[in-house]
């Protein structure tokens, strides 16, 4: 393959997507403090106390797997939600209505 320009290296580090504890950065810290909420909402005793830990191993296990799958699907999900029309009709083609259609012949029979 014949590339022209100069080569240049790219640290590693620029292509790494953003982890914290193995999950993405902006889950961590949002399930980290809805998990510290709830415990510090019942005042330290139970059941919070024993609701916050659990949720908390268990959104960090699922979101460290979801990280391991596409580390970007965090940022992927809030596009989708700000998306305001959820299906997008077709243009032509196949499902348009055959008799509003009007078929044209390519061959003209006057040769």
């Amino acid at each position: 393959m014949n590339v022209r320009g100069t080569p240049i290296e790219v640290n590693r580090a620029l292509l790494r997507p953003i982890l914290f504890c193995g999950a993405e950065r902006k889950s961590t810290i949002i399930y980290g403090t809805v998990s510290l909420v709830i415990g510090a909402a019942s005042n330290f005793k139970s059941p919070g106390v024993y609701i916050a830990p659990i949720l908390f191993v268990v959104c960090h296990l699922f979101f460290v797997w979801l990280a391991k799958k596409d580390a970007q699907m965090i940022a992927l999900y809030l596009r989708h939600i700000k998306q305001n029309q959820l299906f997008y009709p077709a243009k032509g083609g196949a499902s348009r209505n055959p008799e509003l259609v009007e078929v044209r012949p390519t061959i003209s029979k006057n040769r």
